[in-house]
């Protein structure tokens, strides 16, 4: 059977242990707690990025009616598809996303001009 001075001691290292155990999970709740706030916010903003990059898109494409009379009224289709391609860099611009991003957006928005872009 064990002495008393030692099972003291156990006692008293298990709680210390114990102690150290419940401080640790407080910080990795904190620590939890802040990445969600974080997430929550990388999500908000990027929903605000897409509406904003999406209303820009409306904004530059909003004069689209048929498209092969767009392709005239611009000169042909080299000519349109300059258009295309400088009105996507300007969207991205704006929205402060690369032209991959813009592009894949308006190619959601308006698959037809995919071609162009």
């Amino acid at each position: 059977m064990a002495e008393p001075a030692i099972a003291g001691v156990l006692e008293s290292d298990l709680q210390n242990q114990l102690e150290t155990l419940q401080k640790s999970v407080v910080q990795i709740q904190d620590r939890i707690e802040s990445l969600s706030a974080l997430k929550a916010e990388a999500r908000q903003e990027q929903a605000n990025q897409f509406s904003g990059l999406s209303t820009l898109i409306e904004q530059q494409y909003d004069d689209r009616t048929d498209l092969r009379q767009w392709i005239r009224e611009c000169g042909g289709k080299d000519a349109f598809t300059r258009a295309m391609k400088t009105r996507c860099s300007l969207v991205a611009t704006k929205a402060g996303v690369s032209v991959e991003v813009a592009k894949a957006a308006i190619i959601e928005k308006y698959p037809e001009l995919e071609e162009y872009l």
